[in-house]
C-alpha cells in the first residue's frame, strides 16, 4: 500500500515485527526450543525497533489523532511494552510458555494490521498537507 512520505518510517518498521508476531504465533505450537527462539526474536526486536517505533509514534502522531484513536494506540503500546518485559523474564528463566507466545504474537500482528490498515489511511485522509508536510520533517528528523 501506497503510504504519504510522512508515514513510510513507521510502516517500513511493521515488516520485522510482523515477522516477528507470525514466528511467535507459529512457535506457540511448537516445542520449547522454538518458543525460546521465537521469544528471543521478540526482544531484539523491541530493542532494535518497537521501543523506538512507540516512542516516535507517541511522540509525533497526537496532533493527527482522534481521542479513540490515540486511546488505542497507547493502550496496544502499554500491553505490547508488558510483553516485551514478559518475553525478557522467560528468556532469563529460560522458560517459555507457548500461551504467551501465540497471544503476544497475535497482540502484536493485530496491533500492526490495525495501523496499517485503518490508522495510516484515515491520517492521510483528514491531515492537511502542511500537518503532513510537518510529519514528513518529523520522521525525517527520526532516520538521521
Amino acid at each position: 500500500m501506497r503510504r504519504h512520505d510522512s508515514l513510510i518510517p513507521f510502516a517500513r518498521d511493521h515488516h520485522s515485527a510482523l515477522v516477528v508476531a507470525i514466528g511467535l504465533k507459529r512457535a506457540g505450537n511448537g516445542a520449547p526450543p522454538a518458543q525460546l527462539a521465537a521469544i528471543r526474536a521478540l526482544v531484539a526486536e523491541w530493542h532494535d525497533t518497537l521501543e523506538q517505533h512507540f516512542a516516535a509514534e507517541e511522540r509525533v502522531l497526537p496532533p493527527l489523532l482522534l481521542a479513540e484513536e490515540w486511546s488505542r494506540l497507547t493502550g496496544d503500546h502499554a500491553q505490547l511494552r508488558q510483553a516485551a518485559a514478559a518475553a525478557g523474564r522467560q528468556l532469563a528463566c529460560g522458560t517459555p510458555d507457548a500461551g504467551f507466545c501465540r497471544s503476544a504474537g497475535i497482540l502484536l500482528e493485530q496491533h500492526i494490521r490495525w495501523e496499517d490498515r485503518e490508522l495510516f489511511g484515515r491520517i492521510e485522509a483528514r491531515a492537511s498537507r502542511e500537518q503532513l508536510d510537518e510529519l514528513a520533517r518529523q520522521t525525517s528528523q527520526r532516520r538521521a
